[in-house]
């Protein structure tokens, strides 16, 4: 089933044949130089992509997660 996925360093993608065809995903990825082949490899995957770009430390990865999961607490109640 499609949902929302936040993959924090998602590269070029690799994982996308992981995820049903019309997931929604949230990218955290810091390289410049991966933005372009992300991109277009979820056009080719049907993923809808949207594209954080932001150099981000361990603590920052952490912060980012724990924000993301009580937003997601929030919608669900």
């Amino acid at each position: 089933k499609a949902g929302t996925i936040v993959e924090i360093g998602a590269g070029t993608g690799a994982n996308f044949q992981y995820l049903p065809s019309g997931s929604r995903l949230i990218a955290v990825e810091p390289s410049v130089k991966m933005h372009d082949r992300l991109t277009r490899n979820a056009l080719e995957q049907s993923i809808d992509l949207e594209l954080i770009n932001a150099p981000l430390s361990k603590s920052h990865c952490l912060t980012l997660l724990w924000m993301w999961s009580l937003r997601k607490r929030t919608l669900a109640h």
